[in-house]
């Protein structure tokens, strides 16, 4: 009998041990200390605020998705929350975060459920804005005056080169035809013999011969 009891005893001890290991704490709420604007290169001030009669706990920083914490405090005597300072936050991050806390109950260590997430975005600066703005359209300015530039020179370069060539061929235009225009051509003269005209009366066989013989034949006499 006596066993007996005493088993039902550690099975009720185990099953309290069992629940206090399950049991959640209600959650936290995570909210920005300073709301406003953060911008790169601040720290954001995030406070974990626990329900009032779980004070002089401890507090976790945890980022979404991630099952590790980033940061980890203890809140002071008599006080339910802390304050988490997150540095190294760069423009146009997006981050989000949830916190727990752990608080002590009849000797026992109780862990809370997760608070709300709280989204954080970095603004950048409008300055900055302008600036690589204006940093943007000098480059493309200068990339594009450059650009015209070379078109230019290679234009300029073009135009040159056609005025060379139409120089030159001018040249020996204008040196072809001098020399075609003063040409000298000469001519051999053309000699035509005119034939007799005829006696009134006929011609004569004499003078037939006479002019059809132009030389005289001498006899020679030994």
């Amino acid at each position: 009998m006596k066993l007996r009891q005493l088993v039902l005893l550690l099975g009720v001890i185990g099953m309290k041990i069992s629940g206090t290991k399950t049991e959640l704490l209600p959650p936290p709420v995570l909210a920005l200390e300073t709301p406003g604007v953060v911008r790169g290169g601040q720290s954001a001030n995030l406070q974990c605020t626990a329900p009032p009669e779980y004070k002089e706990g401890i507090f976790y920083l945890y980022l979404e998705g991630s099952g590790e914490h980033l940061l980890k405090q203890y809140a002071q005597e008599a006080r339910h929350s802390v304050t988490f300072s997150v540095t190294g936050l760069r423009a146009a991050d997006v981050k989000r975060y949830y916190c727990r806390y752990q608080a002590w109950l009849s000797d026992t260590q109780h862990s809370s459920e997760a608070s709300n997430v709280l989204q954080v975005t970095v603004y950048v600066p409008i300055w900055v804005i302008a600036v690589s703005a204006a940093g943007g359209a000098a480059v493309v300015a200068i990339v594009v005056s450059a650009l015209v530039l070379i078109m230019k020179r290679r234009n300029d370069r073009k135009k040159q080169k056609q005025r060379e060539r139409e120089s030159v061929w001018t040249s020996e235009t204008m040196a072809s035809d001098w020399a075609f225009d003063n040409m000298v051509y000469y001519k051999r003269p053309t000699f035509e013999i005119s034939q007799p005209a005829p006696l009134p009366g006929g011609s004569s066989g004499a003078t037939e011969g006479r002019v059809g013989n132009s030389f005289s034949t001498f006899l020679t006499i030994t």
